[in-house]
C-alpha cells in the first residue's frame, strides 16, 4: 500500500488495537499560556487569544518535532541565542515546563506507538520510504525506524 503519513498512523494504531489518545491540547495550550507572565505572546494573547495560540503552538511544535522524541526534551539546555531570539526560546522552554507533558495529536499518537513493544503488534507492518522525500520529522523518523527494526528481526 502507497499512502501518507496519517494512513500509516492509523495503520500502526490498529495494528495495536490503540485509540488515539484523548487530548485536550488546544485546552492544555491556552492554560499553560495564559499562566507564564512575561512570556513574549502575554499582549498578544490578551488581545487574541485563539491567533496567538494557534501561532505560538506551531512555533513549540516545529521546535518538539525536531528533537529526539526518546529523549528528554531539551534543545534549550545546548542553544544559546542572543537577544530577542533567546528571550523567545526561554519562553517556549518555559511553556514546555508548563505543559507538563501535553502533547498535540501528532506526537501523542507518535509517543503512544513508539511506547508499544514491536511485537505485540496483531499484524506486521512494512514501511518503504525515500530518504528526504517527503521530509520527516525526527519523531516520524523514529517511529519508521521503529517498524524498520520490527521488520529486520
Amino acid at each position: 500500500m502507497v499512502g501518507v503519513w496519517s494512513e500509516l498512523v492509523v495503520m500502526a494504531m490498529d495494528s495495536y488495537a490503540l485509540q488515539s489518545p484523548e487530548t485536550d491540547w488546544n485546552g492544555a495550550l491556552h492554560g499553560a499560556m495564559s499562566s507564564l507572565s512575561g512570556a513574549f505572546w502575554q499582549e498578544s494573547y490578551q488581545n487574541s487569544a485563539e491567533e496567538t495560540v494557534s501561532e505560538v503552538s506551531h512555533a513549540y511544535v516545529q521546535l518538539l518535532e525536531e528533537t529526539d522524541p526518546l529523549s528528554p526534551f531539551g534543545p534549550f539546555s545546548s542553544v544559546t541565542l542572543p537577544g530577542r531570539a533567546g528571550a523567545h526560546l526561554s519562553d517556549l522552554a518555559r511553556l514546555h515546563d508548563e505543559l507538563g507533558g501535553a502533547l498535540p495529536e501528532n506526537p501523542a499518537l507518535i509517543q503512544l506507538l513508539l511506547g508499544m513493544e514491536p511485537t505485540e503488534g496483531l499484524r506486521r507492518l512494512h514501511i518503504y520510504s525515500v530518504d528526504s522525500h517527503p521530509r520527516l520529522s525526527n519523531w516520524q523518523q523514529a517511529l519508521i525506524a521503529r517498524f524498520t527494526l520490527f521488520r529486520s528481526t
